[in-house]
Order: C-alpha cells, then structure tokens, then sequence
C-alpha cells in the first residue's frame, strides 16, 4: 500500500530527470517495533452520582494522548457519549494498581483493561436497569445518559437514578453489590510487534549542500485506530 501510495515508479522517473548540479534519491525503510511490554494493566471503571462514567487508569500519560484514548475506549464498551467520560491516572490515591507508561503499552494493556472493565460496567448497568423497567437486559441500550428500551425509546431509566438505585441502602440484602464500579486486570505474557515502512524522495543541491524532500509516506499498521 505504501508503494502504490507513494507512486514508486512515478518517483523513479522524477529520479531519473535529476537537472545538473542536482541529485536525487529514494529510499524506503521496513521497520517492526516491539510493544505492550509489561505483562499487565489495571483498568476501573465507574458512574458517579451524576450518572457520568470515569476512568481510573494504571497507565500515566506523558503526553501521548492517553486520556483521549481511555475515554474513547470507554465510551465504545460502556455506551456513553465521548464527552461524558472522565478519565484518572497517576493518582496513587485512586488507582491502586499499575504499570505506567513505557514500551509502548499504555493502549494496548491500559486500554484493554478499561475496555474489560467497561463492558463488565455494562453488563451490571444493564441487569439493574432491567429490573427497574421489567425488561428484558438484551431489549436495553444505554444511550447517551440513561437506558432505553430499543423498541420502546420513551421507556427509559437515567444512570443517575440507576446508580440511587444501586446505593447500600437499597442493595444490601439483595444479593447485588452496592455502588457501580468494575475493575479489570488486562494481561498479555507475549509483546505485540507493530510495524510500517517509511519512502522518502530526497533532492540534494550539490553546490550548495542544500536538502529537499518533496515526498516523505509513512504506512503504518497500528490495528484499531
């Protein structure tokens, strides 16, 4: 995709034509990066009492955009919009697990461990809010800040009144957990080895030293965008 992309015989006939005093070069470099070292994540994920997700994360960002990601991530699985989530990291007070940032890891094991946790999130939001609208789990989808009923959208529970519903007071005894909170441990004893190849068309004035690149293509596989 990367030759195709780059136009590889085009540049070759821009090679060719060099004018005087001028050379020109194509090079192309394969390279195969080693991620996810680290073995483990820790991921929690939690409503609060305004029903709005937030995110506690063993990884810390160091500018990578990782609460941009964890949040992305989170509202896919959970089912929340992007822009109600709430994401925690490097706050030893609030997470109490993790493996930081290094080794390209942080999406891989910390995403993957808010994901887990999220989907587990779901499930649990899911089951009380069944029992509150006498459905079904499998009729309900959250969307944006409450749980509607798929085929009846004006049957529908705010995650603010779920997550009262899910207080000690009215949980213990039931046989449910209070509060709505899951945490997850995502673990991968291999690294992944994510790879691309990188063209550039370079142009060299030979009298004055001068470098130009007129074309530079970076074809990156990096999996789920």
């Amino acid at each position: 995709r990367a030759v195709e992309r780059f136009d590889l015989e085009r540049m070759r006939a821009w090679r060719a034509e060099a004018p005087d005093g001028v050379r020109r070069g194509i090079g192309l470099c394969y390279f195969v990066e080693k991620g996810a070292v680290g073995k483990w994540e820790y991921g929690r994920v939690e409503l609060d009492s305004r029903g709005r997700p937030h995110v506690y994360s063993g990884s810390v960002s160091l500018g990578q955009g990782l609460e941009t990601v964890l949040a992305q991530i989170c509202a896919d699985a959970l089912g929340v919009d992007y822009d109600q989530v709430t994401v925690h990291h490097g706050d030893t007070a609030t997470v109490p697990d993790g493996m930081g940032s290094y080794g390209s890891r942080s999406t891989s094991l910390g995403g993957s461990a808010v994901h887990l946790a999220a989907l587990r999130l779901r499930e649990r939001v899911l089951a009380l809010a069944a029992e509150q609208l006498d459905a079904d789990p499998d009729e309900l989808e959250i969307e944006g800040d409450a749980v509607v009923a798929a085929d009846e959208p004006d049957r529908r529970i705010s995650l603010m009144a779920l997550f009262e519903r899910a207080r000690p007071m009215t949980t213990v005894g039931s046989g449910r957990r209070p509060g709505l909170s899951e945490e997850e441990y995502a673990t991968c004893m291999e690294s992944s080895f994510p790879y691309g190849v990188h063209l550039a068309a370079v142009e060299v004035d030979l009298e004055t030293g001068q470098v130009a690149v007129p074309r530079y293509l970076i074809a990156y596989d990096v999996g789920r965008a």
